[in-house]
């Protein structure tokens, strides 16, 4: 975790650890770390993240699937990173939230896997945005 930490910087801390793993925290701003979506697993030496697809207007499931697969399966494959589980919800509009998940022995990759989940990556995609 120490060299994850080292390797990210000062704009990264520790959260709370929570079911999913120890919460991944990024400053935003000059003082204020906001949770992110992105969780680590110690002992395991693993990285969880989630994203969401909102989908609007006219677009289809299918459709949100494919910028998922655009945008972040890639990268994360990568990394090691794989989707391990999707569910597909109504809040106002179907959202598919997608987790991606894998085991980074090398805490180098570890931490390029957090920056791009927290920093390279949009972790809320709106169908209606694109």
């Amino acid at each position: 975790m120490a060299a994850l930490l080292d390797d990210v910087g000062e704009r990264y801390r520790l959260g709370n650890d929570l079911a999913e793993g120890i919460q991944v925290l990024r400053r935003t701003g000059r003082e204020r770390f906001n949770p992110m979506r992105v969780y680590l697993d110690a002992a395991g030496r693993g990285v969880l993240g989630d994203y969401d697809v909102r989908i609007r207007d006219h677009k289809s499931i299918d459709d949100g699937r494919r910028l998922l697969e655009e945008r972040v399966s890639g990268p994360l494959g990568r990394f090691g990173l794989r989707p391990v589980s999707e569910t597909i919800e109504q809040w106002g509009g179907e959202v598919i939230t997608r987790r991606y998940a894998g085991q980074c022995p090398d805490a180098h990759i570890a931490a390029a896997a957090v920056r791009f989940m927290c920093e390279q990556s949009e972790q809320i995609i709106d169908t209606a945005a694109e």
